[in-house]
């Protein structure tokens, strides 16, 4: 049938939308956003969610990890935000099998690579100063800073030139295990991929991921 539907795997929610084609698509969703950190780390959880692609694996350097990805014309990318982050693969269900162990990788060993890390960090901050120089980002960020103040949602995701220039990558990589548990997580599949199938990969790939305590928003 092709009515979506949703189960339990390990504790985890999963949301199952069959796609009608030839696409897979899955997203795995962290809990918190904001209100994951202090204000002084603010840019931190995006830091990371671009880490997890960005430097590397256990298993590949980034090169090799994107090389593999690019191979089969998949994306693997990520997203942070007010509410939540997200974590994203994109391939033809023919190369599931392929990009699924690549996704998984990133998202439970990721390298967190000094080097690597240190251009990121670069990148975001001539991304932060880029935006600061725009009359609408500026509006946009001052009056979300004036309806929020001294709230969680004054803090900007992506971070200021100073917070994010004070990350190390082993602190984020330190971060990243702090919120990537099953208590904080969803993951939504998009696909024509059989049931049984759905659970027994998330179910091996989330034995490796620690429980957590429980979330509340």
């Amino acid at each position: 049938s092709n009515q979506p539907y949703e189960m339990m795997v390990d504790g985890v929610k999963v949301i199952v939308q069959p796609g009608g084609n030839d696409i897979v698509v899955i997203q795995t969703a962290i809990k918190g956003g904001v209100q994951n950190y202090d204000a002084g780390k603010a840019g931190i959880e995006n830091m990371a969610i671009n880490a997890l692609t960005e430097c590397g694996t256990e298993k590949d350097d980034k090169n090799t990890f994107k090389n593999k990805v690019d191979k089969v014309s998949a994306q693997i990318s990520g997203f942070s935000g007010m509410d939540y982050s997200s974590f994203t693969l994109n391939c033809i269900k023919s190369d599931f099998e392929t990009v699924w162990p690549l996704y998984t990788a990133a998202l439970s060993s990721p390298r967190f690579d000094g080097k690597e890390f240190d251009r990121i960090k670069q990148d975001m901050i001539n991304s932060i100063n880029a935006n600061e120089s725009s009359p609408d980002n500026a509006i946009d960020k001052m009056s979300k800073q004036n309806a929020f103040a001294g709230k969680k949602y004054a803090i900007d995701p992506q971070g200021t030139v100073k917070t994010v220039g004070s990350l190390t990558a082993a602190d984020t990589k330190k971060y990243w295990q702090s919120i990537f548990t099953k208590s904080r997580m969803v993951i939504v599949v998009v696909g024509d991929l059989d049931k049984a199938t759905i659970q027994k990969k998330v179910g091996e790939f989330l034995t490796t991921i620690p429980a957590g305590k429980p979330f509340v928003a």
